[in-house]
């Protein structure tokens, strides 16, 4: 059986900001044209992912902050 994310592989995602009608493990994952494009838990995003680096991005939310880039 093929896990869902089998289709997905190569591409590279941001974590968005949290919504808060979602809760907190509700990730938005930030697609290549900086679109917030789906959503995983904490436990998919360990076990499907490699996490290449962790931000020090302290708001939740995203208050104040600007929209992702699309990646170069």
């Amino acid at each position: 059986m093929h896990s869902p994310w089998s289709r997905e592989v190569g591409r590279i995602f941001r974590v968005g900001y949290y919504g808060k009608m979602d809760g907190l493990d509700c990730i938005w994952l930030v697609d290549e044209k900086g679109k917030y494009s789906q959503t995983i838990d904490h436990e998919s995003v360990n076990r499907f992912f490699d996490v290449q680096s962790i931000a020090k991005e302290r708001s939740l939310y995203g208050r104040g902050r600007p929209e992702f880039p699309p990646l170069k």
